[in-house]
């Protein structure tokens, strides 16, 4: 009797978006893979196809790496910041760091887009939180070293993750991408946490900008995107809610905090797309193609799920409240064990 795949197959897709977000593969060698994946039918199986796969890294991800940060040396020797309640942002006008910069959270949110701060050539991040979630996103074009603890919560670090009690990142490095790599800043991020989540990501290289390559002006009101080819894009945290996504093809797209809100994505081929955070609430996600995709802390409440293939989807703290179609789950998604029931 053979051994499922299923399993496997999760963790295979897992690490081949991984591999593909770091800039590891091509995404014509990720699409390869997916689909592979897709008919692998054990466990040995999957890790034969991962075995295929070249193991020396490659700059996929170049062309869409934002532009440098800004880097002088003349900026305060110290910057600190303070919340004791509620939500820290600094993510939407430039803003300075220091040499050192420590931030202090009580219970709350932070988030903080180092691709728009002015920068020193090296300098360190450290942060302090209670109860809470802090996303620290930092652009692919730095040397970034990062340390996390958190008491019980999770830990994420560009590909890195550790979950459960006393979980414990140390002196992870991640060297900067690009022409300019030998020359990059060097950012030291030390994040410690009691309760909750501590993610580093990287900041995308702008959802609308990158759309504009394509002749989309995401301000022209009623701009249709059905059926556009958008497989492998960075579109992290781009707002397209409300549109019309239907047929369209995301096969592997970063679309990680993405405002999808409302948005058509019946019929669309959102094969290993990365869905984490993601706001799909009261989208239509009807006949979609989701195997492999990552809605780990997706909002899916209100979203319409009827026909779609969730095989092999993490759903890993994914909002499902008033879900239609929940039942499309099935076996073949990683689901959290109790799933509210629509009604």
């Amino acid at each position: 009797m053979q051994q499922p795949a299923l399993p496997a197959q999760q963790t295979a897709i897992r690490e081949i978006r991984a591999r593909y977000e770091r800039g590891d593969l091509t995404f014509e060698r990720f699409e390869y893979a997916l689909n592979a994946l897709i008919q692998a039918q054990t466990p040995q199986e999957c890790q034969a196809i991962l075995d295929e796969l070249p193991a020396s890294p490659i700059t996929a991800l170049d062309p869409l790496t934002p532009s440098s940060p800004s880097i002088r040396t003349n900026l305060p020797r110290r910057v600190q910041m303070l919340n004791v309640i509620g939500e820290l942002k600094r993510n939407r006008r430039p803003w300075k760091m220091g040499q050192h910069t420590r931030v202090y959270m009580g219970i709350g949110s932070l988030t903080l887009d180092l691709a728009l701060a002015t920068m020193p050539p090296q300098s360190v991040l450290e942060v302090y939180t209670l109860i809470g979630e802090a996303k620290i996103y930092v652009p692919r074009n730095i040397h970034v070293t990062v340390r996390q603890f958190n008491l019980i919560g999770e830990n994420k670090a560009l590909g890195e993750e550790r979950n459960g009690i006393f979980t414990f990142l140390n002196e992870e490095e991640f060297p900067a991408q690009g022409p300019d790599a030998a020359t990059a800043p060097h950012l030291y991020i030390h994040m410690m946490m009691l309760i909750g989540s501590a993610k580093v990501m990287y900041a995308g290289s702008g959802g609308a900008a990158l759309l504009s390559r394509y002749g989309i002006n995401l301000a022209e009101p009623g701009v249709s995107l059905r059926g556009i080819n958008l497989g492998g894009a960075n579109l992290e945290r781009v707002d397209l809610s409300g549109r019309d996504l239907e047929g369209a093809k995301l096969i592997g797209a970063n679309l990680s905090g993405a405002n999808l809100h409302g948005a058509n994505l019946s019929r669309a081929n959102l094969l290993g797309a990365n869905l984490e955070d993601a706001d799909l609430g009261g989208a239509n996600l009807s006949n979609a193609r989701l195997f492999g995709a990552n809605l780990n802390g997706a909002n899916l409440g209100g979203a319409q799920l009827d026909g779609a293939n969730l095989r092999g989807a993490n759903l890993d703290n994914a909002i499902l409240f008033n879900t239609p179609g929940t039942n499309s789950l099935g076996p073949g998604a990683s689901a959290p064990s109790i799933l509210p029931q629509p009604h």
